[in-house]
C-alpha cells in the first residue's frame, strides 16, 4: 500500500497493508479558540498562583522556554502578554532570552522562528534552538 505523505518533506511511504492499522489525525478543534483579549485576560489572572509580574520582581533575567513548530500553539499571540507581565514585573527586554524546547525535532530556521513567535519577537529577542543531540552544549 503506497500512503503520500507532505510531498516536500517525506514523499511517499511503502507500507504492507499486514502491518497497516490506519491514518491518525489530530482531532479537528470547532470554533474560533480564545480571543487575544481572553489570551492576556487568562495570563494576568492565573488560578492558584500570583501574577507572573509579580513572579518576576527581584529577578534580573528571564529564559522563556516554549515549544517547536510542530505544534500550534499561538505563541506570538500568548507573548505579547507574558512580555508585558514582565516588563511590568521590572524585566527589561535585554534580560529576556528564548530556548525553543526541540524535544528530538531538527532546530527551527530563522524563517520557521519569525513565524512562530513574530517578526517583531524574532528581530527583538535571542531565541535558541535547544540542541538536544549535544549534551555538553
Amino acid at each position: 500500500m503506497k500512503i503520500n505523505l507532505n510531498k516536500d518533506i517525506f514523499g511517499a511511504l511503502e507500507v504492507d497493508e499486514a502491518f497497516f492499522k490506519g491514518i491518525y489525525r489530530p482531532v479537528e478543534i470547532a470554533g474560533d479558540g480564545l480571543t487575544d483579549d481572553e489570551i492576556a485576560q487568562t495570563i494576568k489572572h492565573p488560578i492558584g498562583t500570583p501574577r507572573l509580574k509579580e513572579l518576576a520582581k527581584g529577578c534580573t533575567t528571564v529564559l522563556i522556554v516554549t515549544d517547536d513548530n510542530t505544534r500550534n500553539t499561538p505563541l506570538k499571540r500568548i507573548l505579547t502578554t507574558v512580555l508585558q507581565e514582565l516588563k511590568v514585573g521590572g524585566i527589561s527586554d535585554s534580560n529576556i532570552q528564548f530556548l525553543i524546547g526541540l524535544g528530538t525535532h531538527r532546530a527551527m530556521t530563522r524563517a520557521e522562528i519569525e513565524i512562530k513567535f513574530g517578526f517583531e519577537i524574532a528581530r527583538k529577542f535571542t531565541i535558541h534552538n535547544h540542541q538536544w543531540d549535544q549534551p555538553g552544549a
